[in-house]
């Protein structure tokens, strides 16, 4: 089975992390921001970080990851993307779907009253939605808890 990781650096990555060894022994690849952090993954294409950009700057940038991640599906084709966000992991999320990727949302562990914005964007095709507190489970209908990541 392959396997993309999708994530940004920081606080996404420290979550990842808590969950990348139970995906040994399959073929995985990393999509996510580059930074010291991430530096020491291999297999890894980095996304251009969208933080600080303006909305039109945005805009282009979100359209920049959007060629990015379909040329990075195109070519690893995963049969499933895990994703614990943030923007720049929507497109992948999105585009693995389209060629029938299983994807796979971790909300993250600050988010105790209400989804994240990319959680928020990513729940409607997601076909696995973790979050980590229990009554944001009862909020979602969709969401399931399985306890915390961290």
């Amino acid at each position: 089975m392959k396997i993309c990781l999708a994530f940004s650096s920081g606080g996404h990555f420290t979550e990842m992390q808590r969950v990348m060894k139970a995906f040994e022994g399959h073929d995985i690849f990393y999509a996510t921001t580059k930074a010291r952090s991430t530096e020491v993954l291999q297999n890894t294409y980095y996304l251009k970080n969208t933080g600080g950009a303006s909305n039109l700057l945005l805009f282009f940038y979100m359209i920049f990851i959007s060629i990015q991640s379909l040329k990075i599906i195109i070519k690893e084709r995963p049969n499933l993307i895990i994703s614990t966000g943030a923007d720049v992991t929507i497109p992948i999320c999105f585009i693995g779907r389209l060629f029938r990727g299983k994807v796979i949302f971790i909300e993250s562990i600050c988010r105790i009253q209400d989804l994240s914005p990319s959680g928020k964007i990513v729940y409607p095709i997601a076909n696995l939605f973790l979050v980590q507190w229990q009554n944001l489970s009862k909020k979602y209908s969709k969401a399931k808890y399985w306890g915390s990541v961290l």
